[in-house]
């Protein structure tokens, strides 16, 4: 796409350019940081309107309602303080041309929600080895969609790039694009089954180093703590969740290290840890304890 040619506008001298420059990038950079809220609001919203359309039981109104008072305010604010970047864009059109103002503060825009989106999608598979965390796998890509918007800003033809990344985002996410390795020889396994009202583990105590956790009830999540303590006591330490992945896909990848596998290898030093899940009958949270010795 032809760039504005700011026909007619006086050339910018040196130190213009460069107070244009700083002016340009603080707009990138203020408005990077206000969209980083609504644009993940918007991700948690596709994660919610994906589970009503696809019949999953909304137990969890309380924390979509907490989630949109306490996130929601505060993202309707960023999005009204946007004049703030949008009135440092102007300021740096002045100094440096429409056309250049507009390709850096579109491009620095561009680029850090590409590498949010990038690490999202890392941080919520485990490195592209776990199964997708809760509402997580929906981050990336609405990150990735505001990156491609940011670059066809600056040119239409360059945010072919962007698109590509949302489009591998949404195969690697939905599991299409999936690695998968089996649990090597001879490592400490340790099955977890949450059953009824209980979680089980077998066996109940191993040592210290590579263990690799064999999550064995369908659709099932598990969250584990360090010390026994609860998780409002000290942040969880890790949280495997089998609901990304389809049935067919989880069956395929049975027994595999992977995205859609249900085995999770963890590093754990010595001391005790409580694995905790909500995927029980009745209310509360099922409880069980493993013991790792030096």
């Amino acid at each position: 796409m032809a760039q504005p040619t700011d026909a007619g506008a006086p050339r910018p001298t040196t130190d213009d350019s460069g107070t244009g420059f700083i002016f340009a990038m603080a707009a990138a950079a203020s408005a990077s940081l206000l969209l980083f809220l609504p644009v993940v609001l918007l991700g948690y919203t596709v994660h919610v309107l994906a589970a009503v359309l696809t019949g999953e039981a909304l137990n969890w109104q309380s924390s979509v309602a907490m989630t949109y008072t306490f996130v929601g305010i505060p993202a309707l604010v960023a999005v009204l303080l946007l004049v703030v970047p949008y009135r440092l864009y102007k300021a740096a059109a002045r100094r440096l041309g429409s056309s250049q103002a507009t390709f850096v503060v579109g491009g620095a825009v561009a680029v850090w929600h590409a590498v949010v989106a990038v690490y999202w999608a890392w941080a919520s598979t485990e490195g592209f080895t776990h199964a997708p965390v809760a509402d997580v796998p929906f981050y990336p890509i609405v990150f990735g969609i505001v990156a491609a918007i940011a670059t066809a800003v600056v040119s239409r033809r360059a945010a072919l790039v962007p698109l590509a990344l949302v489009g591998v985002l949404g195969l690697l996410l939905s599991g299409t694009i999936r690695g998968h390795t089996p649990i090597p020889a001879g490592a400490q396994q340790v099955v977890v089954e949450v059953t009824g009202a209980d979680v089980r583990l077998d066996p109940t105590s191993v040592n210290a180093g590579d263990i690799y956790l064999v999550l064995d009830t369908p659709r099932s999540s598990i969250t584990f703590t360090q010390d026994e303590l609860l998780p409002t006591d000290l942040p969880t330490r890790g949280d495997f969740d089998l609901r990304g992945c389809s049935d067919a896909q989880r069956a395929e990848d049975r027994g595999q290290v992977g995205y859609c596998g249900n085995v999770f290898r963890v590093t754990l030093s010595p001391g005790k840890y409580v694995f905790f899940s909500i995927d029980v009958e009745g209310s509360g949270q099922a409880v069980a304890r493993l013991e790792v010795l030096p």
